[in-house]
């Protein structure tokens, strides 16, 4: 059996000039979930990430919080977020200037509010796959690489298990490759996917097992979204 912990990374900096780092917050919960998994007894035997600074960052949270050595940790660019710059400006091209931009974020009313929506819009054309040339990769082409990134690792991870009988890897990604899990795995509809992809919790954690790496109609969703370890210690939950 092979176990695969997904975990989305802590939260980002939303909205600042570097989007791609954790926040406070964001330390604290990748810190949180280090905690956590070395009080309960666990162990990695494999430790990779999507190669974005918020996933390596709360892979290191979680590494500098154990008591031991841990596997060396590894990129696999198949567990990249997408885009999200893209999606946004596909929809909404008038404000790729950057002057436009801030006069967009800077009009009246509640900007969290209006991005939200028009976030929303944007996803909701990307899933639905319309004007797919605006788009280096669709939904579709995330899903792919995603599960044929997770099939890859777990190769690897086959004849561990085999002399273990279990072998253990953290998975340190994104809401989007976690929600392509989900979503596959679940058979849900396309036009679910946004609504799954805002609930996921930053530092949250999705557990997959593998009996057949090979057959992904076998894999199991044993966990979704955990966030005991954050609870246990006090630390905000968050969605960015």
């Amino acid at each position: 059996m092979i176990r695969l912990h997904l975990v989305r990374h802590g939260q980002a900096s939303f909205d600042s000039d570097d989007y791609d780092q954790l926040s406070a917050l964001g330390t604290r919960q990748a810190d949180c979930l280090g905690q956590w998994w070395r009080a309960q007894g666990l162990s990695a035997d494999a430790v990779w990430h999507g190669g974005m600074r918020r996933h390596l960052q709360t892979a290191q949270g979680w590494q500098a919080a154990q008591a031991s050595s841990t596997p060396p940790l590894q990129i696999h660019p198949g567990l990249r977020e997408f885009d999200h710059r893209e999606v946004f400006f596909a929809h909404r091209p008038d404000l790729r200037d950057a002057a436009a931009l801030q006069a967009w974020k800077a009009a009246p009313g509640d900007y969290a509010l209006r991005f939200a929506d028009t976030y929303a819009q944007a996803q909701a054309r990307w899933l639905a796959g319309m004007h797919p040339a605006d788009y280096t990769e669709s939904w579709t082409a995330v899903s792919t690489r995603v599960l044929a990134a997770l099939v890859e690792l777990s190769h690897a991870l086959q004849p561990l298990a085999r002399q273990q009988g279990t072998a253990d890897a953290l998975v340190f990604t994104s809401a989007g490759p976690i929600s392509a899990v989900i979503q596959q795995l679940r058979q849900w509809p396309v036009d679910r996917v946004a609504t799954l992809q805002s609930g996921l919790h930053n530092a949250g954690v999705t557990v997959l097992h593998l009996a057949a790496p090979e057959q992904i109609a076998t894999w199991q969703l044993a966990a979704v979204d955990r966030t005991a370890h954050l609870d246990a210690l006090g630390v905000a939950a968050s969605h960015r």
